[in-house]
């Protein structure tokens, strides 16, 4: 499954856009994500959303550019979309 699953979640991934990302903030009342959608695009673009090394870079840029409040709530997402869909196996 796994197998199957990465390359299609690796090219989801790299198809986002600034319109996405700015909907998902609008969602979640996250103004400054919103704001700083299209900076936040073109950092993630280069990166592997699977490497653990590529997540703490991304966390850590989020908290130079965004409110704690923002990058705290993004963090849960993430750690509440990989429990609930057993994505974990899939992590470098």
């Amino acid at each position: 499954m796994s197998k199957i699953l990465k390359p299609l979640i690796l090219k989801r991934f790299h198809e986002l856009s600034t319109d996405e990302i700015k909907h998902f903030a609008l969602m979640h009342n996250l103004p400054e994500t919103a704001k700083h959608a299209k900076d936040i695009l073109a950092f993630i673009r280069p990166l592997d959303p699977f490497k653990q090394d590529n997540l703490v870079y991304l966390f850590s840029y989020l908290r130079t550019i965004l409110p704690a409040h923002e990058v705290t709530y993004i963090h849960q997402s993430l750690i509440d979309l990989i429990e609930s869909y057993h994505l974990i196996e899939l992590f470098d």
